[in-house]
C-alpha cells in the first residue's frame, strides 16, 4: 500500500477546545489557556450567551446569528471602554 500514517497523542494534536456555552466559564477557559489551547464557545445564540462567552474570555464565539453576535460584541466593547475612560 505504501502509505505512512503518523499517530500522535491527542493532546499534541488538539489546538482548540470547543465548549458549549452553558459550560463556558473563566475557570474553564483559564485551564485551557494554561495548556496552550484556544477556547471556542458554541452555540451562543442570544446576546446574554455572547456576553457570557466574552466574560469567560473565549477566543472565538460560534453562533447561528452573526449579526446579533456582532452587535453584542460591539455593545460589550463600548461598555468596557466607557467604564475605563
Amino acid at each position: 500500500m505504501g502509505c505512512k500514517i503518523e499517530l500522535r497523542p491527542r493532546a499534541a494534536v488538539w489546538q482548540v477546545i470547543g465548549m458549549h456555552h452553558a459550560a463556558a466559564s473563566a475557570t474553564a477557559t483559564a485551564a485551557a489557556h494554561a495548556v496552550g489551547k484556544d477556547v471556542y464557545v458554541w452555540t451562543a445564540n442570544t446576546p446574554a450567551m455572547v456576553r457570557a462567552a466574552i466574560t469567560a474570555a473565549a477566543d472565538a464565539i460560534v453562533t447561528d446569528f452573526p449579526a446579533m453576535a456582532t452587535e453584542a460584541v460591539h455593545e460589550a466593547w463600548s461598555q468596557c471602554h466607557a467604564a475605563s475612560g
